[in-house]
């Protein structure tokens, strides 16, 4: 049986799928649950029912083989079910007759991430469709002079409108799907990095949550970038979510990682958690970009300017550049030069778009 372990192997098998019409690992009509021990197959039962399922009793006790006509329906409503919580770590795997198919125990998940998988269908064809893309936003000095750009992931509905990073990665909500997305994306970026000028440098973002071995992991992203002839220190892998890690020790595997194969790294979001600032620290990350709702709360706080001023001098005294995202006016700007800020970022130099800059013009 697999675990939650996401690799590039996961993702490999995930987009086999890709015609199944059904969302990864997701196959056939027929199933089998198997609640964990103490559990009331009665509570099962109900959610079954809800669902307008078929359900008999398996060949072992505690397990139904399920017949399956709509699996959309049947994850609503399991979602919709008030047993959902509890029912979350019953794992469902594809039925042979009364028991399990042998042939397709990789695709074994807990029910919480098989209804993840069924409501982010749509993210797993925007992606096998082509509709993945990135879009870049410019990093400037205190010249203006753009030094880099950060590839930022998008994507298009059918009809061609936008769709925003926060709503795919919403939808990437159980571990597998979370690790193809998160791998998709880096892809996408490491593509769209081919237009920017070999003077400038790319950020690409990756989360760390869904790296279970770095060097499996992330060896695509860094063949992707050797197949493209794009020199590793041009580039700049940032740690998203940086006040949300936990685990420092699998944070410094990461990051050995990427540093050893001639890349650079960024702790991306970096704020609220600077109680922990000299772990971070420790990390020896070249960049260190702040908070945007640390930069927006600058003229209005003071303690926000204080805190900016003390990350600031920290990063200058070991040795780490510091970027400021969220810059969008003038004020803003000139405080954050005036306290020693290296580079900048935001909607005042200019929105994120398909195609890199050279020059920006004040917004």
């Amino acid at each position: 049986m697999l675990d939650n372990d996401t690799t590039d192997d996961f993702a490999d098998q995930m987009v086999q799928c890709r015609n199944c019409g059904v969302p990864p690992m997701i196959h056939g009509s027929r199933f089998l649950l198997r609640p964990p021990g103490g559990h009331s197959m009665a509570k099962v039962h109900q959610a079954l029912k809800l669902a307008g399922c078929v359900a008999r009793s398996g060949r072992r006790h505690q397990e139904l083989v399920v017949e399956v006509d709509d699996h959309h329906r049947l994850a609503d409503a399991l979602v919709e079910s008030l047993h959902m919580n509890e029912l979350a770590d019953t794992m469902i795997m594809p039925a042979k007759d009364d028991g399990p198919d042998l042939d397709q125990l990789w695709s074994v998940m807990r029910l919480s991430d098989y209804t993840a998988n069924v409501r982010g269908a749509w993210l797993v064809d925007l992606v096998e469709s082509g509709r993945l893309t990135a879009f870049m936003q410019p990093i400037v000095d205190a010249t203006l002079r753009p030094v880099g750009h950060e590839c930022l992931v998008r994507g298009h509905d059918t009809d061609g409108n936008l769709i925003p990073a926060g709503r795919m990665f919403e939808a990437a909500s159980s571990p597998r799907l979370a690790a193809y997305f998160d791998r998709a994306a880096r892809l996408t970026a490491v593509a769209r990095s081919k237009r920017l000028p070999t003077d400038q440098t790319c950020f690409i973002n990756f989360q760390p949550s869904v790296l279970y071995d770095p060097e499996n992991c992330l060896r695509t992203t860094v063949a992707a970038l050797k197949e493209y002839g794009i020199d590793p220190g041009r580039v700049v892998f940032e740690v998203v979510e940086t006040d949300h890690v936990s685990d420092m020790a699998h944070l410094r595997r990461i990051v050995d990682y990427y540093r050893n194969a001639g890349f650079r790294v960024a702790l991306d979001d970096f704020g609220s958690g600077y109680n922990n600032l000299s772990q971070f620290v420790g990390l020896r990350p070249d960049f260190i970009k702040i908070d945007k709702a640390l930069v927006l709360s600058l003229n209005s706080h003071p303690i926000a300017r204080r805190l900016v001023e003390f990350l600031v001098a920290t990063a200058q005294d070991n040795g780490i550049k510091i970027i400021a995202e969220g810059v969008e006016d003038a004020q803003t700007f000139d405080t954050l030069k005036a306290i020693g800020v290296d580079f900048y970022q935001g909607f005042y130099f200019a929105r994120p778009a398909p195609d890199p800059v050279t020059s920006v013009t004040l917004q």
